[in-house]
């Protein structure tokens, strides 16, 4: 925590965002989203409420701004987009069928298809969404080490603490 300060708070998401993913993919939970439409919502609403968390501790977005230095910012980008692989890889490379809700013999995709299907997005919907995280970052990060507006909003908070933008006084004439 001393070396890395806000890396726990960065955790703490990625480890509730990573539960969902596979949670969400395991074959009761597909099975049960294939039975009761109803549950979608409840899928949607809680990988959209994790992943806003997630995404507010590694994206820098005004005003809100990540806590997390940016070389961790793609670490743990990298990460969350190699488990949605991983699960991906397992479900979409297995020989039987996982989901049994999704195989309607004799209409339309089989289960095995549909797995692949759905495995081809996972890949790409990962790959769009965390790889530009990552190597935004990791670009930013090697170019100098800096972060640019750090000074300013070291400059701004100090301005505010102050309080001297509160306090009238002369104005002050540009030349």
């Amino acid at each position: 925590r001393r070396h890395h300060p806000g890396l726990g708070r960065a955790l703490v998401p990625m480890v509730l965002d990573a539960g969902l993913v596979i949670a969400w993919r395991t074959p009761p939970l597909m099975d049960a989203l294939a039975r009761h439409r109803w549950l979608l919502v409840v899928e949607v609403l809680s990988v959209v409420a994790v992943g806003v968390l997630l995404w507010l501790e590694i994206v820098a977005c005004p005003p809100f701004q990540p806590r997390v230095a940016r070389p961790w910012r793609a670490v743990v980008a990298a990460l969350i987009m190699w488990l949605i692989w991983i699960v991906a890889f397992i479900v979409g490379f297995s020989h039987v069928p996982w989901y049994q809700a999704f195989d309607h013999p004799g209409r339309g995709m089989s289960a095995g298809a549909d797995q692949q299907v759905s495995t081809g997005i996972l890949w790409i919907s990962a790959f769009g969404t965390y790889l530009p995280v990552v190597f935004s970052d990791m670009i930013a990060w090697l170019k100098n080490g800096d972060d640019p507006d750090a000074e300013l909003r070291r400059l701004v908070r100090a301005e505010r603490r102050s309080g001297a933008w509160l306090r009238p006084g002369p104005k002050k004439r540009w030349r």
